[in-house]
């Protein structure tokens, strides 16, 4: 296990190694949204629950940035580490494949929560309600990252390029999160946007993670164990093998 260890402290201090990137983009972007479509919109939107909508939109920002920079910082190390040919060193280390997946997927996600923290931390000196339950969202922050860092290291293992993780980052990574919830209440989405996201289960993890941080009420968190359970247990098991097959490894 200290291999697993190696592997997993080197994926977080690569995330620790470019704190602009990894950090002060994540700020920024989430503050650009806050400016445009919270205080432009916020006033004009008759909102279903007892927080008004800027809270409820940052809420969503901080969670969607969890599962964006899980994603995205595996994709980017897996990539470049395919770009510099050392990416087969991997099959060489005394370490069975869905191992080397995890560590992976752990390090992706410890770079997710890390941003999600210091978003929140941020949140709660300028907005009140912000910590409501911390237990619930750090915990269900954490699952969520580590569903998405799974399914990074997955398509980074299958994509040759920058260009074929950014189609799978466009055409399903950002159409999941949008339609989970993390701008609007699912509630309020037209036909038949409404009725798609009952099946997506990203909707269910952004609510019970928003349940921690301002209080909103959860869906069914049974249905939410599972969907989290299921999707982490698939694309560990699609990490490894893929890492077992050993194509598209350069």
């Amino acid at each position: 296990m200290r291999v697993f260890w190696t592997l997993l402290v080197k994926e977080v201090m690569r995330s620790f190694a470019i704190p602009i990137q990894t950090l002060l983009t994540p700020i920024i972007s989430t503050f650009l949204y806050v400016v445009i479509f919270g205080v432009a919109m916020g006033r004009r939107l008759s909102f279903p629950y007892e927080v008004d909508y800027l809270t409820f939109m940052v809420s969503g920002l901080i969670i969607m940035n969890v599962f964006q920079q899980a994603f995205q910082g595996i994709t980017s190390s897996i990539i470049i580490s395919k770009y510099r040919m050392n990416i087969v060193d991997l099959m060489t280390y005394p370490l069975a494949q869905h191992w080397i997946v995890l560590a992976h997927g752990v390090g992706g996600m410890v770079r997710g929560w890390f941003v999600g923290i210091s978003l929140w931390l941020v949140a709660i000196f300028f907005m009140k309600g912000m910590a409501v339950s911390p237990a619930v969202f750090l915990l269900s922050s954490a699952v969520g990252g580590l569903l998405f860092s799974l399914m990074g290291t997955w398509v980074a293992l299958r994509c040759k390029s920058f260009d074929q993780v950014a189609l799978f980052s466009n055409f399903v990574i950002l159409p999941v999160l949008f339609l989970s919830g993390v701008f609007f209440p699912a509630v309020l989405f037209p036909e038949p946007w409404r009725t798609l996201s009952l099946y997506n289960p990203i909707v269910y993890v952004v609510d019970i993670a928003r349940y921690g941080l301002i209080g909103v009420t959860p869906g069914n968190p049974i249905l939410v164990c599972l969907a989290v359970l299921s999707g982490i247990l698939l694309f560990w098991g699609l990490g490894t093998f893929q890492m077992r097959r050993g194509i598209k490894l350069r």
